[in-house]
């Protein structure tokens, strides 16, 4: 499995729209975990303006949209796009799941549903207490 699986059952367990800050959060917290199955390098984060960050995430996010994996749009609520499963993208991540153990279907699942449960600063303030090392370069004020 390599990142762009990752990145699509992460969308895929979300079972709504994600906001880049979700999508990079989770991401960094599974790629902490060192998931045997992931094959191939995952994600280098580093510190930016809230916490770990990878833009490689966007470029995958772009790649599988063009696939028709996932869909993209502009958020109402502010200057960035928001990523959510297409039909085809749920047909991919539960042939992804099948070769999954137990245990990270559930971590991933698990992480989503957290990330998900958190607002903008709690999310990014729970990073910082768990990984200080990523607020150096912060804007972060919350």
């Amino acid at each position: 499995m390599d990142r762009r699986d990752v990145l699509l059952l992460v969308i895929n367990a979300s079972g709504q729209s994600m906001t880049p800050v979700q999508l990079q959060k989770a991401l960094f917290l599974i790629g902490e975990a060192s998931l045997s199955e992931v094959t191939s390098p995952f994600y280098q984060f580093e510190p930016y303006n809230y916490g770990p960050f990878a833009v490689e995430i966007y470029d995958d996010a772009k790649e599988l949209q063009r696939q028709r994996l996932v869909i993209q749009v502009p958020s109402q609520r502010g200057n960035w796009v928001e990523t959510s499963i297409s039909a085809d993208g749920q047909s991919k991540a539960s042939d992804i799941e099948k070769a999954l153990s137990t245990d990270s279907r559930e971590f991933i699942r698990d992480t989503v549903e957290w990330v998900l449960s958190q607002t903008f600063n709690s999310l990014v303030r729970s990073i910082y207490n768990l990984f200080p090392k990523y607020r150096q370069n912060s804007v972060f004020q919350g």
